[in-house]
């Protein structure tokens, strides 16, 4: 990697042979406000032009599908730590739209805020990848999240919402996953 960074977010975009790199703490205090993308084809970096209105780590991020136009690609930044201080999180969302072949000059627009000031949240994805999940977190005074939140664009307009389930235990960092409905019976394991 040419740059230096963790904490960051990492997405592909099923269209081309791209690895997107987002965020990140930098070391000494610095958050990235940068976003790289790695084409595995090529083994080139390319730094995108547009940075982040916020530098964040700890950051969640995903690809989705407007509801009302499949084919437009959107890739959702939310959340995460902006500040030295370790009770300083943001709720504040970004989107960029990769539909189109420019997308590496794009600019990242502000999207609506999240339902709460979060870092460190897992996320998944809806089946049909319209849905983006964000699960768990931390947030002011390391309080720890049991809430799900859901993210999901319809002509252009984006919104978070609460999810009707929670975590049966809070925690940061989980891992989340969908799971397709079918006829087998989930068993708990312990």
């Amino acid at each position: 990697m040419p740059f230096d960074v963790m904490y960051h977010c990492m997405l592909t975009i099923p269209t081309d042979a791209n690895v997107i790199f987002i965020g990140g703490y930098k070391g000494l205090g610095e958050y990235s406000d940068q976003t790289w993308s790695y084409n595995m084809d090529l083994g080139e970096w390319t730094l995108f032009q547009a940075k982040l209105g916020t530098g964040r780590s700890w950051l969640t991020c995903g690809l989705i599908k407007d509801s009302s136009d499949l084919d437009r690609h959107v890739i959702v930044v939310s959340g995460g730590k902006i500040q030295q201080d370790p009770t300083v999180y943001t709720d504040t969302t970004e989107l960029l739209d990769v539909s189109n072949a420019g997308s590496l000059s794009a600019d990242w627009q502000d999207g609506p805020a999240m339902p709460v000031k979060a870092a460190q949240m897992s996320r998944a994805l809806s089946p049909d990848k319209t849905v983006l999940f964000a699960a768990g977190g931390r947030t002011y005074g390391d309080q720890v999240l049991e809430s799900i939140y859901q993210f999901s664009c319809w002509e252009r307009k984006c919104q978070w919402l609460v999810w009707n389930q929670k975590l049966s235990i809070g925690r940061w960092g989980p891992i989340i996953l969908i799971l397709p409905k079918n006829d087998e019976t989930c068993v708990e394991f312990y």
